[in-house]
């Protein structure tokens, strides 16, 4: 919440909806998107097909994108969709890798998480970047980095090596 600018918050692949669920306490006006419904929380879910959101352009102060893009088989164009929504920050968080042997262990642990434990039709389609290579993606759409912040290995049950980035339009 320290991040969240604005009180319009796009949660974008909410997943279960507990992020959203705990600023919406805070007193942010959250909705939650994704493209399945594993929802959890007390808020409602809207339902998207993967790619296009219906909602105006610029009509959201901050838009949460935790865990979503390595998801995504084309996190470019759902980016792109979230900026096109976000008037002014994206706060995103994913699983990045810092040499081979993170990278394959990120591809085990995600396929055995999202397959084995959890939501057996999850999409995995292992789209890990280095935090440079997100960097670099970012960059193409000006955005202007606010944090940039190692998070480490930051979940016991799902040992990935996490980022957060912070950015401006």
């Amino acid at each position: 919440k320290n991040h969240v600018v604005g009180n319009n918050v796009l949660d974008l692949g909410c997943g279960n909806g507990k992020v959203g669920e705990v600023l919406s306490k805070h007193g942010f006006k959250v909705r939650l998107v994704d493209n399945i419904d594993y929802n959890e929380s007390d808020l409602s879910l809207e339902l998207y097909n993967g790619v296009n959101l219906e909602i105006e352009n610029n009509s959201i102060d901050t838009t949460l994108l935790l865990m979503v893009l390595h998801h995504c088989d084309n996190p470019t164009e759902v980016l792109k969709e979230a900026i096109r929504v976000t008037k002014q920050r994206i706060i995103i968080i994913e699983s990045i890798f810092l040499n081979e042997e993170e990278r394959r262990f990120n591809v085990f642990m995600d396929w055995f998480y999202n397959r084995i434990l959890s939501y057996k039709d999850d999409n995995v389609p292992l789209n890990f970047r280095t935090p440079d290579n997100w960097k670099r993606l970012f960059s193409k759409y000006n955005f202007k980095s606010i944090k940039d912040i190692d998070l480490g290995i930051d979940l016991p049950i799902c040992p990935e090596h996490h980022w957060l980035f912070v950015l401006d339009k």
